[in-house]
C-alpha cells in the first residue's frame, strides 16, 4: 500500500485556492466534495443540529480531509454567519430535499444575491422541478427508479438491488465533482457562475443510458445476470473457501482452448465447444463442468494461472481483500489516515484515496475526519476575520454548534474476523509515524503543501478541444460527457488493422456505439500516415482521452512523450482495467472481471447463489466519469497556473472500489464481513421488491418501525411483538407472504410511490429501460433529449443536471464525417 516515489513527488492541486462551502449530509455530496478536497480545494463541511451516524461517517470516509463547522441555520445569528461565509465562497452546495435550503433562508437566489460569482449546486434524489422533487430518497431508491435494478440479477426472478448500499450515493458524488469542475472551467472562460440541480436517479439512468436508447428503437435488453451477449463462457464460479468466487470471461476461441486445457476435462476439450455460438448454446453444461474444477482451487492462484494463459479472470474481492491486493499496494491506492484521537482503539486506519494518478504527482494524503464545530474558530477567523472570543460567544448562544468528546459507536457484529487488527497491523493509540504499516500517500498534509506557481493560460473561448481514442465504453462515455458539457470532442477512428488486433474489454453493438458517439465529430486518418496526422491534430488540442490499454498508444506510433513534445500543455487521460503500473497492468479484463476485482459484485445477489454483476457497463462508464473529471481538473489547473499538462492514469478497478468503500471500511474498523442478503430480503425483514398492479416497486423504509410499515400496507394482524423482529419475519415469511404481496398488488406503483413519500418512506418504482420515456418527473425536468439513431428519433438521457444545450447535433457522426472541417491536406487546420 505504499506510494511509489511519494517523497519525491509534488501533490496534484489544480484547485488550490478554491473555497467550497458544503451543507452536506450522508453520503452522496460528501463523496463529491472529498474529490474537490483531494484536488486542493478548501472544502468546509457545514454540519447542522442533526447528526449522521458517527460510525458510518467514519468508515465511509466521505468526510475526510475537510474542516467542519457547526451552524444552526434556524438561529438568526447562525444564518447571518452562514450568509457571510457564502459571500467568501467559490462554490456553495447542499444535498437536502429540494426546498429545505429555501426554507432555511439560503436558497440559490439568496446565495446568488450575496455572491454573484458563486457556483451553486443542489443534489437530491430526483432533482427539481418535477412531481417527485419533494420526495426523500436514499441511494438504493434512486437505483431502482433510475433503472439499474431491472438490469441486475437472474432473468427468472425479480430485479435485485446492488448490495453495496452506497452505489448511487457514490455515483451522485462523482457527478457532483464533474459538474462543479465543469462550472469552474466555464467560469474561468466566461466569468459567469452557474446553478446546478443534480438528480441521483438521472445519474443512474445516464449510467445505463444505452439501454434506454435500445428500448427506444424496439430492442429491450434482457437481464443476462453474469453472462455476456458476445463472450462465452462468462460467469462467477465457486472457489475454495467460504463464499469465495472467481470471475472468468472467455473472449475468443484461443482463450477457450487454453481454459479447457487447464481445466483438464476431456468433455470441455470436445470440438463441439470450439465456437462462441456453440458455447452460448451449451452454457449451462460448461458452467457445471467449470464449477466442479474451480471449486477446488484458490481464487487468487487460479486467476493468476488463467491470466498467464491469456484468459480474463479475477478473484471476486471480499470486503477485506482490496486492502491486501498486491497490485493496489504497488499503486498506493490506500492511505493511512492518522487519527487526531484514537477511533475504536486504534491510531490510524486505511482508506482509498484519489482513484487516479496524475503523472509527476503523488496521490493526495487524507486528513482525519472532523466532527461538528471542530473548526469553528479557524474557519471563521480565516474567512471572516472573527476573533476566538466572538466565535466562543456564538457557540455559547447556540448559533454555532460544537460537539466535544465525540465517541464513535462500536458496531461490531458476530459475523466478523476477530483478528482483523492483527491482519492489518493497526497501530496502537500513540504510534510513531514510522510504525504505520502503510506509507502515506504524500508527506505534507492538505493546506501545507508546497506549491510552485506557474504561468496562467488563457482558456479557449469556445471550450476544450478533446481527442478521443476509444476501443470500448470507457473513453467513449468520458468523451460523451465532455461533449454534453459543450466541449469539442473529436472521435479519431482507429485504423482497421489496429482494432482487429485488440481484445476489447467489451463489445458494443451499433446502438451502444451510437449512444456514446452523440454530439461528437469524427475524423478518419490515413492508415499510412496515421501517427503523424494524429500528432498534428494533438498540437491544437487540450486533451486526449483513450482506453486502448497499456502500450495501446505506442502501438499506434504515438506516446504521451511524443504528444507532449508536440504540445507541452496537453492532458492525456488513459483509462485501463488496472492502470498503467503494477503487476496486473497487462491482465485481460471484461466488465465482469473488473466488477469482481473491485468487490462491489460480491455484495450483490443472495446468499444461496453466486454474487451478481450489476447490469450494463457501470465499471467502464464510472471510469469514464472519473477520466472526464480528471481532464477538467488538469485543464483548469493549467488555466489557473496551478499545474502543467501531463498524463493521468485512470484504473477501472480503482474508480469502482469507492462504490462499496463502506464495506471495506467496516472490515478495517471492526472486522465486520459483508454478507449478501437472503433471497429478496433486506435487513428490514420483508421482501424489498414486490409486484404492484402495474409493475415492480422497491420498498425501502430504513428508519420506520415494522408497526408503521404493517399499518401502511393494511396488515394490522401482523402488528405484534413477534412480528416486530426482522429475524422472526424472515423465518415465518410463508405466513406473511400472501397478505403482504396481495396488499402491494392492490395499487399501481406510482400511487404507492406518492403515498409512501407522504408517509415519510423512501419507496421507489423499479423502472425498466422502456419505462423512462414516459417517466413524468424526467419529462418535467427535460432530462431526456430527442436524439437521432439510424433514422429513429429516440428520447435519450442527457446530463443529470440542466446544462446549456451543446451546438453539436444530438446524433452519432458517420466515421470521417468531419474530415473536411478538421483536416486539410492531411494535416490539422
Amino acid at each position: 500500500m505504499s506510494t511509489p516515489n511519494a517523497a519525491d513527488s509534488s501533490l496534484f492541486l489544480p484547485l488550490k485556492g478554491i473555497r467550497v462551502l458544503s451543507f452536506e449530509v450522508a453520503y452522496s455530496l460528501p463523496a463529491g466534495t472529498r474529490t474537490l478536497a483531494e484536488l486542493g480545494a478548501e472544502v468546509v463541511r457545514v454540519a447542522g443540529p442533526g447528526r449522521d451516524s458517527f460510525y458510518i461517517g467514519v468508515v465511509d470516509g466521505v468526510y475526510l480531509s475537510k474542516p467542519c463547522i457547526g451552524i444552526n441555520l434556524k438561529d438568526p445569528a447562525g444564518l447571518q454567519v452562514a450568509k457571510r461565509l457564502v459571500a467568501q465562497a467559490d462554490i456553495v452546495c447542499s444535498n437536502f430535499v429540494p426546498g429545505v435550503m429555501e426554507r432555511l433562508g439560503l436558497g440559490p437566489d439568496v446565495i446568488s444575491a450575496l455572491n454573484p460569482s458563486a457556483i451553486v449546486l443542489q443534489l437530491s434524489g430526483y432533482g427539481s422541478p418535477g412531481p417527485w422533487s419533494g420526495y426523500a430518497a436514499f441511494g438504493p431508491s434512486t437505483e431502482a427508479a433510475g433503472g439499474l435494478n431491472c438490469l441486475t440479477g437472474p432473468e427468472s426472478g425479480p430485479p435485485i438491488r446492488v448490495g453495496s448500499g452506497v452505489f448511487s450515493d457514490q455515483l451522485g458524488g462523482r457527478f457532483a465533482a464533474l459538474g462543479l469542475l465543469a462550472a469552474l472551467e466555464a467560469r474561468a472562460r466566461t466569468g459567469a457562475a452557474r446553478y446546478i440541480d443534480l438528480s441521483m436517479a438521472e445519474a443512474i439512468t445516464l449510467l445505463v443510458g444505452h439501454t434506454v436508447v435500445a428500448a427506444g428503437v424496439g430492442d429491450t435488453p434482457p437481464r443476462l445476470w453474469n453472462r455476456d451477449r458476445d463472450f462465452a463462457p462468462q460467469g462467477i464460479y465457486p472457489a475454495k473457501g467460504e463464499d469465495e468466487w472467481l470471475a472468468i470471461t472467455v473472449k475468443d476461441d484461443s482463450q477457450w482452448k487454453a481454459l479447457a486445457a487447464l481445466a483438464g476435462s476431456p468433455r470441455l476439450q470436445d470440438s463441439e465447444f470450439d465456437t462462441a455460438w456453440a458455447r452460448h448454446a451449451n452454457h449451462d453444461a460448461i458452467d457445471a463442468l467449470l464449477s466442479g474444477w474451480t471449486a477446488t482451487q484458490d481464487k487468487d492462484e487460479l486467476a493468476e494461472l488463467l491470466q498467464r494463459h491469456g484468459v480474463a479472470a479475477s478473484p471476486v474481492q471480499k470486503s477485506r481483500d482490496p486492502l491486501f491486493d498486491p497490485h493496489l499496494k504497488s499503486r498506493g491506492l490506500f492511505d493511512w489516515v492518522q487519527h487526531e484521537r484514537p477511533i475504536l482503539g486504534f491510531a490510524a486506519h486505511p482508506h482509498p484515496t484519489t482513484p487516479w494518478i496524475a503523472a509527476g504527482h503523488a496521490r493526495h494524503p487524507l486528513k482525519d475526519i472532523h466532527f461538528h464545530g471542530a473548526d469553528n474558530a479557524r474557519v471563521l477567523g480565516e474567512w471572516l476575520g472573527a476573533t476566538p472570543k466572538e466565535v466562543a460567544a456564538l457557540e455559547a448562544s447556540g448559533a454555532l454548534i460544537v460537539l466535544r468528546d465525540v465517541q464513535v459507536e462500536d458496531r461490531r457484529t458476530a459475523y466478523r474476523d476477530e483478528d482483523f487488527a492483527e491482519q492489518l497491523g493497526l497501530p496502537p493509540p500513540t504510534p510513531a509515524p514510522a510504525e504505520l504499516p502503510l506509507s502515506r500517500a504524500g508527506e505534507k498534509g492538505p493546506g501545507n503543501e508546497e506549491h510552485t506557481p506557474r504561468a496562467t493560460k488563457r482558456p479557449r473561448s469556445g471550450g476544450l478541444r478533446v481527442l478521443e481514442l476509444s476501443a470500448g465504453p470507457a473513453a467513449g462515455f468520458s468523451g460523451m460527457l465532455l461533449a454534453e458539457l459543450g466541449h469539442e470532442v473529436i472521435r479519431v477512428e482507429l485504423p482497421d488493422w489496429y482494432a482487429a488486433a485488440r481484445r476489447p474489454t467489451a463489445v458494443l453493438d451499433k446502438t451502444e456505439r451510437g449512444f456514446l458517439a452523440r454530439r461528437k465529430k469524427s475524423v478518419a486518418l490515413d492508415a499510412q500516415t496515421w501517427s503523424s496526422q494524429f500528432l498534428e491534430l494533438a498540437s491544437s488540442a487540450d486533451a486526449v482521452v483513450e482506453d486502448l490499454g497499456p502500450g495501446g498508444l505506442g502501438g499506434l506510433g504515438v506516446t504521451t512523450h511524443r504528444l507532449r513534445d508536440q504540445n507541452r500543455d496537453i492532458v492525456v487521460a488513459s483509462i485501463s482495467p488496472y492502470g498503467h503500473t503494477g503487476p496486473k497492468t497487462r491482465w485481460q479484463a471484461s466488465e465482469l472481471t473488473i466488477q469482481a476485482s473491485a468487490g462491489v459484485l460480491h455484495s450483490t445477489g443472495s446468499m444461496d447463489s453466486a454474487p451478481s454483476k450489476a447490469g450494463g457497463f457501470p465499471a467502464h462508464h464510472i471510469a469514464g466519469i472519473n477520466a472526464a473529471t480528471a481532464v477538467l481538473a488538469r485543464c483548469l489547473g493549467i488555466t489557473r497556473g496551478a499545474c502543467g499538462g501531463g498524463h493521468i492514469d485512470v484504473s477501472m478497478q480503482e474508480t469502482y472500489i469507492p462504490h462499496w468503500s463502506r464495506h471495506i471500511g467496516e472490515w478495517a474498523y471492526s472486522g465486520t464481513k459483508m454478507r449478501r442478503e437472503l433471497p429478496g430480503f433486506g435487513h428490514q425483514g420483508f421482501r424489498h421488491t414486490a409486484m404492484t398492479a402495474d409493475g415492480w416497486i422497491y420498498v425501502l423504509s430504513l428508519y420506520a418501525s415494522w408497526e408503521e410499515i404493517a399499518l401502511f400496507f393494511g396488515l394490522e394482524e401482523f402488528v405484534t411483538d413477534d412480528w416486530s423482529n426482522p429475524a422472526y419475519r424472515m423465518e415465518h415469511w410463508p405466513e406473511l407472504e400472501q397478505p403482504y404481496l396481495s396488499s402491494v398488488a392492490s395499487k399501481p406503483r406510482y400511487q404507492w410511490f406518492a403515498e409512501s413519500a407522504e408517509a415519510g418512506f423512501t419507496f421507489a418504482p423499479v423502472h425498466s429501460p422502456g419505462d423512462q420515456a414516459s417517466n413524468p418527473h424526467y419529462a418535467a425536468r427535460g432530462f431526456l433529449k430527442e436524439a437521432e439513431f439510424a433514422g429513429h428519433r429516440v428520447p435519450t438521457p442527457g446530463l443529470p443536471f440542466p446544462w446549456d444545450t451543446p451546438a453539436a447535433p444530438n446524433r452519432p457522426p458517420n466515421p470521417g464525417e468531419h474530415n473536411a472541417e478538421i483536416l486539410g491536406h492531411g494535416a490539422a487546420k
